[in-house]
């Protein structure tokens, strides 16, 4: 596991110390990265231009948080603003969206994203199922506090395993959750 854990911090670009595959698909890696961070009380904004990105709402959705929808035409992206006009006043604990929307092909500007997540004091969660070792992405310059994907599309590899990797900031935040993760399986708070 330490070779794979090296491997996968090379393709993600970071030396996050949890970086690992989870047995599951790309949308496994949604659900972890979602319920994670998420509890009763809490609010985040999921940008939704595509299938995948639409599966990160609907997994959202079913947690006790609050999840304000921010949709785009599939063929677009979300505009940035909108996710500032929608957080204004808020208290967002993630912004999440499709680095790459697998249904469209359309690659968002994760740089745009962050800078507004910083202003919300929010984490960014990333899907990167289909552009991790396809599309430019690095973790630790980008900032991305909690990236996934999947083995299936650009990494080349038989599907059935979701690469996850969470920065010390969001690892902080699942240690001081105040409520057990929704999740036994996808649990991370242990990791």
């Amino acid at each position: 596991m330490d070779d794979v854990q090296a491997m996968l911090r090379l393709a993600f670009q970071t030396d996050n110390r949890v970086t690992y595959p989870i047995s599951a698909s790309g949308s496994g890696g949604i659900e972890a990265a979602v319920l994670n961070p998420l509890e009763a009380g809490d609010e985040a904004i999921v940008c939704v231009n595509g299938f995948f990105s639409e599966r990160m709402a609907v997994i959202a959705e079913r947690t006790p948080a609050k999840i304000h929808r921010l949709e785009a035409p599939y063929g677009t992206t979300v505009d940035p603003e909108d996710v500032r006009r929608a957080g204004k006043g808020r208290k967002i604990k993630f912004v999440g969206l499709a680095h790459g929307e697998t249904s469209t092909g359309v690659i968002q500007n994760i740089d745009l994203y962050r800078q507004v997540a910083d202003e919300l004091g929010a984490l960014l969660v990333v899907d990167a199922v289909a552009t991790l070792a396809g599309v430019p992405l690095n973790v630790d310059k980008q900032r991305i506090d909690i990236c996934f994907s999947g083995t299936q599309k650009a990494i080349s590899a038989p599907p059935g395993m979701s690469p996850i990797t969470i920065n010390a900031r969001a690892e902080e935040v699942l240690r001081t959750r105040k409520s057990p993760v929704q999740s036994w399986y996808f649990d991370m708070t242990t990791a």
